[in-house]
């Protein structure tokens, strides 16, 4: 399903998939990093990284978080190291 909010496009054709949040709610990333909620009633929801990341956090696995929000701060951590 292909919605545009405020001129974003939000695809779950195109999305990647993160996870069940909730029993009807989905939730998807977009190649630009961008979060969005999809609800079964055809609803989309953008969201902010914040919400997204407290969302993913909550709801879904530990490694699930930590492949989207801890790989950038291992990067930067071993960056400062230089």
């Amino acid at each position: 399903m292909m919605k545009l909010i405020k001129g974003r496009k939000y695809n779950t054709d195109t999305a990647k998939l993160i996870g069940v949040v909730g029993e009807q709610q989905k939730l998807y990333s977009k190649r630009t990093g961008e979060f969005f909620l999809y609800f079964v009633d055809k609803k989309i929801v953008p969201l902010s990284f914040d919400k997204a990341k407290k969302i993913v956090k909550e709801k879904l696995d530990q490694d699930i978080y930590n492949q989207l929000f801890e790989r950038k701060t291992k990067y930067f951590s071993r960056r400062s190291d230089l």
